[in-house]
């Protein structure tokens, strides 16, 4: 389905705009920035945290270059912060920013940039609303409603709440885990957001900041998703002392001394035109824009179900634990042997439900990849051992077709044998009797394709939109959970690559996992580094 709202069209935006000064410098490979420069620019801003370029206040930073790649997707809407139906949002972040900062200075531990940049980010999913459709903010502040039923008014306005459209970006966003769990998850504790990789001291303070700003400038109701009193037991801090942290900002912070600072549209300016000419054509395949925006859609349905999949198995496995250890308890002093039987069934089906859980967690949020050199063969070869047994109760033969050369790749070697060996799994569950399964590396001038195909029929029209969709399974008989394939494709992105289906006329089903070619060397490349 089409995305229809503003809300829909702003959870996909690949990123904001920077200035046209910002995006000139940073177009130049190796350029400095000074921390005044990203402070004074959103968009450049987020630009740093998405290529994980770090900084602080009190050093400068250097650009990579990649910038002006951008200028070849300009149908991302250019926004003036200034303009009078963003400004209430902008504003109001701004003020957080500051708060943010304020309260950082205050905290050993805390970088006063990351705690600017986390309180944009914690109302980025309103900036995007208005990115997308400016007149979509003023008219949810002039909601008769508002008060009422201010995540509502979102809905109805928008087409999906705030934090809906903030978690989607925190997915579609390559960012640094704290900046994504500040993105995508203002409402959780510190403690919470500490156990899925956030900073737990720098998410209070973002929090506090957030609260602050909104009863300074204009309510989004952010600071309505999430407890207070978990933010200031986390910093050590009464409300009563937020008092003076409001005169410090009144006495120190002017947001009109940023508002100030002139702005432009990069698109407009002919000689950062001339710079999207200079990106080598050779590295840039035409892609039709339907391709595209359809495989983000599919993308952003996936992220969702990450998301929902990681909140339900927290959700599940916490009152799960309560019951194991109960029952393991009860059957370490039952006696009558029809009741142990009965604890034994209890125990043995809440380890079958955790077995379950684990690897969906995989497809929700796989820890990050330890990588290390691995020849490719091997790798291949270990995730075919995984699934022999498999193939041979259900006579398949498994085929690995030699490389032409030894490659060795830079991967997390767990994560991949998961990956490659869901997809050959996949493959023997999908073939007939006394069928194969051909394992195939292709090594190109800018990819590494892994090419799992089998005799099997391959999906039909209906399974294939959902072939990486959590417990799908196009085999109705002795169906497994489907999990295999949600989590290759998974732990496929956390390595920079993907998997697809690609099928092929009259021919085999084929998947493929497609890796980056700078995790691969040749053994002769590998040998003379």
């Amino acid at each position: 389905m089409l995305p229809t709202g503003p809300g829909e069209q702003a959870g996909l935006l690949p990123w904001f705009w920077p200035d046209a000064a910002s995006f000139a410098a940073c177009a130049e490979s190796g350029r400095t920035h000074s921390w005044a420069d990203l402070r004074n620019d959103p968009g450049l801003l987020l630009y740093f945290l998405s290529r994980e370029i770090p900084f602080q206040v009190h050093s400068s930073c250097a650009s990579d270059g990649k910038l002006k790649s951008l200028l070849l997707n300009a149908s991302v809407p250019w926004v003036d912060w200034r303009s009078p139906e963003i400004l209430p949002a902008t504003r109001t972040a701004l003020a957080a920013a500051h708060f943010a900062e304020l309260l950082a200075r205050n905290f050993v531990g805390i970088e006063p940039a990351h705690a600017w940049a986390g309180a944009w980010l914690a109302f980025t999913g309103c900036l995007s609303v208005g990115v997308v459709d400016p007149q979509a903010i003023s008219a949810y502040l002039a909601d008769s409603s508002l008060l009422s039923d201010p995540f509502g008014a979102q809905v109805r306005l928008w087409g999906s709440t705030r934090a809906d459209i903030a978690w989607r970006l925190s997915n579609e966003w390559n960012l640094p885990r704290w900046a994504q769990i500040l993105l995508g998850r203002i409402d959780l504790t510190p403690e919470l957001a500490h156990e899925l990789g956030g900073d737990r001291r720098l998410h209070a303070v973002v929090q506090v900041a957030v609260i602050l700003a909104e009863q300074a400038e204009t309510r989004f109701f952010v600071s309505d998703e999430f407890d207070l009193a978990a933010s200031l037991a986390e910093l050590q801090i009464r409300s009563s002392d937020l008092e003076q942290i409001r005169r410090r900002y009144a006495a120190e912070c002017d947001l009109n001394t940023w508002l100030r600072v002139n702005r432009s549209d990069p698109r407009c300016k002919p000689r950062l035109l001339e710079l999207a000419d200079s990106v080598e054509e050779s590295n840039i395949e035409p892609i039709r824009e339907t391709d595209v925006f359809f495989e983000r859609v599919q993308e952003a349905k996936l992220a969702s179900l990450a998301e929902f999949a990681a909140g339900a198995s927290h959700e599940i496995n916490n009152p799960l634990a309560v019951i194991s250890g109960h029952g393991q308890y009860m059957l370490r002093h039952e006696i009558d042997e029809e009741k142990k039987r009965a604890l034994h069934s209890i125990v043995r089906q809440t380890r079958r439900i955790h077995s379950v859980l684990s690897e969906l967690m995989y497809f929700a949020r796989p820890p990050q990849p330890h990588k290390e050199w691995i020849e490719l063969s091997r790798l291949v070869r270990e995730s075919i051992a995984v699934v022999a047994p498999l193939a041979a109760e259900r006579d398949i033969e498994i085929e690995l077709e030699a490389m032409s050369a030894p490659l060795w790749v830079d991967v997390d070697p767990k994560q991949l044998t998961i990956a490659l060996s869901a997809l050959i799994r996949n493959g023997v569950e999908a073939s007939p009797a006394g069928g194969w399964v051909r394992v195939t590396g292709n090594f190109r001038s800018d990819r590494l394709d892994v090419v799992v195909e089998d005799s099997g029929p391959g999906p039909d029209e209906r399974a294939r939109e959902h072939l990486f969709d959590p417990f799908f399974s196009g085999r109705e008989a002795g169906r497994g959970r489907g999990l295999g394939l949600p989590a290759a494709w998974r732990l496929a992105r956390q390595h920079g690559g993907d998997v697809q289906y690609l099928p092929v006329d009259d021919g085999p089903t084929r998947f493929v996992l497609t890796l980056p070619a700078s995790v691969a060397v040749t053994a002769a490349q590998r040998k003379s580094a």
